[in-house]
């Protein structure tokens, strides 16, 4: 048992150094404080004498001075936790000592990191929580992408560069984990920092403090840092393992007795920080939880310690580090969801090993998350109530309702869910307030987890159950190439924002696997792609009509052949079907479908014949061909659906000439058809009298899933009823 705490100058540190190598720790326990802070209570209290709870209780123990402050560690062991060493790394005689810190006798020794690696692959991802005491030369190539189970299962690294830093780190767990009787090392006080988020939480739960406005974060920070001490610190944005990027500012990882050179101080010789930015050893948390890209990265990595953010955040203020080993590219619901476990009492192992698991199951993001300091450390206080909610579950056609009551003063709810929803992964929420959603599998029973940065303050809350989510295929909706050229400049924010619109609706998606007001978002997103897609098709088929009624052109040579042109590779010689000149025959790729087709163009009559490999649509123009009479006559077009899926599109049917020529019937049909279904649609014609062509062209076009598709037909007039 340790038996006292006490401040020691580096001096006598090094005097009492010969004490430590011969494990005589129970009278001594040194460290570096290089905050200051924890040695200046520590020198408040004269002595700190740490004795178990039940001696604490019973007040037995009368060793205590009058002006001494007790403070108690829980004396029974726990049996669901171990420490894993190295036999050869500098720390592993120090093993003891982590031991009476997490009360347990269970210690593991390896001889090399590959032996540690596989007991922890094949460790069941449920069973015992492992705390991997080693430095950080020792687990350096301790790479963690080797196995998901490395990190699904509850674990954490306790590490550090020299025996005074691990004495530091295990000093200020220490500190964590008792019951104190002082208000300095009790501040509740959680800071949140959300760049990028577009959700807003304008009631946080007591005690939290969100930053989501971007232009004022380094203000933000600055009066962050004079605080003296708050119990986490959370930050989701982007970064690496010596900086986090601020919209304005930079948080560095520059060590505060040690210099380094880090990522920015080699791009811009001059580092980053004497301009404006905020040194990591500054932020005075308990917890730090760090969601950007490579927040801890003890392994390949080329940058020195002393410019790591975890080595500045834990040679300072924070006993736990949490933060990613890789990429990260996910949502605020992933810290949002860490910090209510915490709240809710769950230890920082249990936290990251709900995390990680949700990630991996859901396929949300990489699930990456790593606990530096003691798995079995907990939050010192909670702000949550201890009311049972009650739920009640019903069935309408294919969705359940489940309605929550009891919420109110509540942040966090987990719910087991019965078999009956097995295949309902997705939840819509029914009411105006922002939270998230997880749904985890844990041995074998689902559970479902809601929480936010706001209490829920609602006697109730309503949410449906979904087994799918509504899909819309947006290759229907992207515009070809050519499609693009015809609409021309004229509409490019159109397209651009139909782009927009379809890229939103990807990410949409995505987030309906925890945001579940995504479920009326992607609604209303469907909806406006449909309506500007309309509008497009509208504008296309007008500018076809406008094209075809040219007296130069049938099927847009000037326009299509070009496009073509640039697509082709294979071109041979063949023959116009209609004026027998010689024509061009194309092999070309549709990049909007990645289709193969194939064209024949005519440079003379302008005449083009369009027809896919994989055709989908099947056009016919049905009528007499040979008109002896002015006047009005008739022509059938039939639309057939010859592929082995639905399509649908819109068609017209019209004839060359100039507009003065004739009367043209413009209306555009909207088919849908089923597959080998048929739809008929006549159109009137009528000639005029002043009117001498021999031969006229009729042409008709089908749009569908950004492909054109066209007919054409000669009809044949005497010339005698033009006399």
């Amino acid at each position: 048992m340790i038996k006292a705490i006490r401040a020691l100058s580096q001096e006598e540190w090094k005097n009492l150094w010969d004490i430590i190598l011969e494990k005589n720790i129970s009278n001594y326990f040194p460290y570096i404080d290089s905050t200051g802070y924890y040695t200046e209570i520590i020198n408040k209290w004269n002595r700190v004498t740490v004795i178990s709870c039940r001696k604490f209780y019973e007040n037995i123990y009368s060793g205590l001075l009058f002006n001494e402050v007790a403070v108690t560690l829980e004396s029974q062991l726990n049996n669901g936790s171990e420490i894993l060493i190295l036999n050869k790394d500098q720390f592993s005689e120090y093993s003891y000592i982590i031991s009476f810190v997490n009360r347990t006798n269970n210690t593991r020794s390896f001889d090399s990191i590959q032996d540690l690696t596989k007991y922890l692959e094949n460790k069941e991802v449920h069973e015992i929580s492992s705390t991997i005491l080693a430095s950080y030369e020792g687990i350096k190539t301790l790479d963690f992408f080797d196995n998901y189970n490395l990190l699904l299962g509850n674990c954490g690294v306790i590490t550090a560069n020299s025996v005074e830093e691990l004495s530091w780190v295990i000093l200020k767990g220490i500190f964590s984990s008792l019951v104190v009787c002082d208000r300095e090392l009790t501040n509740n006080e959680n800071h949140i920092v959300l760049p990028y988020s577009k959700k807003q939480f304008n009631n946080p739960v007591k005690d939290t403090v969100i930053y989501n406005n971007e232009s004022t974060l380094l203000e933000s920070f600055e009066r962050l840092v004079n605080k003296k001490r708050i119990n986490s610190f959370y930050i989701s944005t982007h970064g690496s393992e010596d900086c986090i990027l601020l919209s304005d500012s930079i948080v560095c990882g520059q060590s505060k007795r040690f210099r380094g050179n880090g990522m920015d101080c080699k791009i811009n010789e001059k580092c980053p920080i004497h301009k404006k930015g905020i040194l990591a050893a500054d932020i005075p948390a308990d917890f730090v939880v760090n969601s950007t890209c490579f927040g801890y990265r003890p392994f390949n990595t080329i940058l020195p310690s002393s410019v790591s953010l975890s080595n500045a955040f834990l040679e300072n203020h924070a006993s736990i580090y949490i933060s990613s080993i890789g990429i990260k590219h996910g949502p605020d619901a992933e810290i949002c969801l860490l910090h209510n476990l915490l709240l809710e009492g769950y230890t920082a192992g249990e936290s990251v090993q709900i995390l990680n698991n949700w990630l991996y199951q859901s396929n949300v993001d990489f699930p990456c998350y790593l606990v530096i300091g003691n798995p079995n450390q907990k939050y010192r206080v909670s702000n949550q109530k201890n009311l049972e909610e009650t739920l009640e579950l019903t069935k309408e056609n294919d969705i359940y309702r489940m309605t929550i009551k009891q919420l109110k003063d509540k942040s966090f709810l987990k719910i087991k869910l019965d078999s009956c929803i097995e295949k309902f992964s997705y939840i819509e929420n029914t009411s105006r307030i922002n939270y998230y959603y997880s749904i985890v599998e844990e041995k074998g029973e689902r559970y479902l987890y809601l929480y936010s940065w706001q209490n829920f303050n609602r006697e109730r809350i309503e949410i449906i159950f979904h087994s799918t989510i509504p899909k819309l295929s947006f290759n229907n909706f992207q515009l070809s190439e050519l499609e693009k050229k015809i609409v021309g400049n004229k509409y490019e924010n159109e397209t651009t924002e139909l782009t927009n619109l379809i890229s939103e609706s990807a990410s949409t998606i995505k987030e309906m696997k925890f945001d579940p007001n995504a479920f009326n978002k992607i609604r209303n997103l469907y909806k406006n792609i449909n309506e500007k897609h309309q509008k497009l098709q509208e504008i296309i088929i007008e500018k076809l009509m406008k094209k075809s009624s040219s007296a130069y052109s049938i099927f847009l040579p000037e326009l299509y052949i070009q496009q073509v042109q640039m697509l082709n590779h294979t071109v041979t010689e063949g023959v116009c079907f209609i004026c027998d000149n010689k024509a061009k025959e194309y092999t070309f790729k549709n990049e909007a479908t990645s289709e193969k087709r194939f064209l024949t163009y005519c440079p003379k009559c302008g005449c083009i014949s369009d027809y896919s490999s994989m055709k989908k649509v099947k056009l016919e123009i049905i009528g007499r061909s040979d008109i002896p009479n002015l006047g009005i006559f008739k022509q059938t077009l039939v639309i057939k659906n010859i592929s082995s899926e639905n399509v649908k599109g819109l068609a017209f049917l019209t004839h060359l000439g100039l507009d003065e020529w004739s009367s043209v019937n413009k209306n555009i049909i909207e088919f849908e058809l089923e597959p080998g279904k048929t739809e008929e649609h006549v159109f009137e014609f009528e000639i005029m009298k002043e009117i001498q062509p021999s031969i006229y062209y009729f042409k008709s076009m089908a749009i569908t899933n950004s492909e054109l598709y066209y007919a054409n037909k000669p009809i044949f007039f005497y010339k005698e009823a033009f006399l």
